[in-house]
């Protein structure tokens, strides 16, 4: 009887394991017994990748790599692989230099502070506005450099604002009161009246007063 059962394991053992050709989710435990690891996660793409393999950081560098316009399609697939849980730890992520042109729907869920996408190849405004869903985070971004700004003109700054009013530094200048106001007159000349009160859309974040607007200490 303990042969046919020891029988029976092993054949399910190899059934198992032959889902497992890369040996990251099953083990053996000390009674010989085939278990599946504790820090084993199921990969979208239909692999594996063990937790302690993945790469630990809230900041991830992908910049100067070349990324083709599409490359961002499959980017959340591709934090989930290769990063510890970033839909909670990434904030920081520099896409600079790069040739992508489209804008990916999400980012995986990352609670993004800092996005760097300066000197790509985004020359759509509508690109841009897909960054909405992250107002609850987003607070720097870098766009200069691309088309976008060189189409838009004069009205880069505070078109890319109305989309996206909670950022409070932009392309390495932070947002000040005043530009909140410009925003406003801005959105008043600009915008249809269809299409206005993306001020009041999100929440915005408080943002300091400029040096000059500081009060004078006694």
């Amino acid at each position: 009887a303990k042969e046919e059962t020891y029988a029976f394991k092993e054949n399910k053992m190899d059934k198992l394991m032959s889902k497992d050709k890369d040996m990251k989710r099953f083990e053996l435990d000390e009674d010989g017994n085939l278990v599946e690891r504790k820090d084993f996660e199921e990969d979208p793409t239909g692999g594996s990748v063990a937790d302690s393999k993945k790469f630990r950081c809230t900041q991830l560098r992908m910049d100067n790599n070349k990324l083709v316009p599409n490359a961002l399609g499959s980017l959340s697939m591709f934090l989930g692989h290769v990063l510890y849980r970033p839909e909670q730890h990434l904030n920081h992520l520099d896409l600079s230099c790069n040739g992508i042109e489209v804008l990916p729907a999400t980012f995986g869920n990352a609670p993004l502070h800092t996005l760097l996408l300066h000197q790509n190849r985004i020359s759509s405004i509508k690109e841009v506005a897909k960054l909405q869903h992250l107002h609850g985070t987003l607070r720097k971004l870098t766009l200069n450099g691309n088309p976008v700004q060189e189409k838009e003109r004069k009205r880069y700054k505070y078109k890319v604002l109305f989309y996206l009013p909670f950022v409070t530094n932009f392309d390495d200048s932070r947002i000040t009161p005043k530009d909140r106001d410009a925003l406003k007159t801005f959105e008043s000349i600009f915008v249809p009246k269809g299409k206005r009160g993306s001020t009041k859309k999100f929440a915005l974040p408080p943002i300091s007063p400029s040096p000059a607007q500081s009060p004078v200490p006694h």
